[in-house]
């Protein structure tokens, strides 16, 4: 929760629960946010940090390609390399590319003015 600003208003019991599976599977934080950038943000949206979070690694931990620590330095180390490099553009001029982060941030201001 110290490395992601979103979870911050979340209350800790809960996401604690989020990421119990992959908590008993001694993963870090790291490896948790390579399993997020795989998973697309729901239909419907982000209501909760906590409910992103809980469907996120979901099944992830038994996953090849994520069982062992090593299997999971390479995720990561995967999504550092795409992160650091230059992308194109993947959105139109009417619709701004927004980051997950940027979508749960909002989310966040809005049920506080709510």
């Amino acid at each position: 929760m110290r490395r992601l600003p979103w979870p911050r208003a979340a209350d800790q019991a809960r996401i604690a629960w989020a990421v119990n599976e992959v908590s008993d599977a001694v993963w870090t934080a790291d490896d948790v946010l390579a399993a997020l950038d795989l998973r697309q943000e729901p239909p419907g949206g982000v209501r909760r940090a906590s409910g992103f979070l809980a469907a996120g690694p979901r099944g992830m931990a038994t996953m090849p390609g994520w069982t062992t620590r090593q299997q999971r330095a390479v995720q990561v180390d995967h999504r550092n390399a795409a992160r650091r490099r230059p992308r194109e553009p993947q959105h139109t001029a009417s619709q701004p590319a927004r980051t997950q982060r940027e979508h749960l941030t909002e989310a966040a201001q809005r049920r506080r003015m709510a």
